[in-house]
C-alpha cells in the first residue's frame, strides 16, 4: 500500500528530473520554451530515444504531443512538456476517454449553433448530395452577391 505508493512518487520524481535535462538540452535558445524545430532535434537524438522508451513512450508519440500542447504560438513550455507527457505514458484512462468525449460533444453543440445562426443568415448549410458544406456555403455567397 503505502510502499507502493512512495515508490511511484519517487519513480515520478526520477522521470520527471530526467526529462527535465531533456528539455533543457533541447532549449537551445534558452527560451524556456522549445519550438517544432528544437524539439524535433531533441526527440531524433538516441540519448532521448532510449530515455523516452526506459519510461514506456515511443517518440513517435512526441511528434503528436508537440501538437497537441502547441497551444498556437509554436512553442511549448516545460510545464506543458512534462504533464503531457507524463499522461501519455500507458493506456488512457477511463477520465481521459470521458475528458475527449464530454468535450467532443461540446464542439459538436457549437457547430450546431453556427449552423442555425448560418441558416437564419439564408445559408443551407445541410449536405446535399456529393456537395460539402464549404462547397454550398461558397455557391450561397457566390448567389447572395449577384
Amino acid at each position: 500500500g503505502e510502499v507502493a505508493i512512495i515508490e511511484r512518487l519517487e519513480k515520478k520524481d526520477q522521470d520527471t528530473a530526467k526529462l527535465r535535462e531533456l528539455f533543457a538540452a533541447g532549449d537551445v535558445d534558452g527560451s524556456g520554451e522549445m519550438d517544432w524545430v528544437e524539439f524535433q532535434a531533441m526527440i531524433e537524438s538516441q540519448e532521448v530515444k532510449n530515455r523516452m522508451a526506459m519510461m514506456d513512450l515511443e517518440t513517435n508519440d512526441m511528434y503528436m504531443l508537440f501538437h497537441l500542447l502547441d497551444g498556437g504560438d509554436g512553442n511549448i513550455s516545460f510545464e506543458e512538456f512534462i504533464s503531457g507527457v507524463l499522461r501519455c505514458r500507458g493506456g488512457a484512462r477511463g477520465v481521459d476517454v470521458a475528458s475527449v468525449l464530454n468535450e467532443n460533444k461540446k464542439v459538436g453543440v457549437l457547430i450546431e449553433d453556427i449552423r442555425k445562426c448560418l441558416e437564419l443568415c439564408g445559408v443551407n448549410c445541410r449536405r446535399t448530395g456529393s456537395e460539402t458544406v464549404g462547397e454550398r456555403m461558397k455557391r450561397a455567397t457566390t448567389e447572395a452577391e449577384t
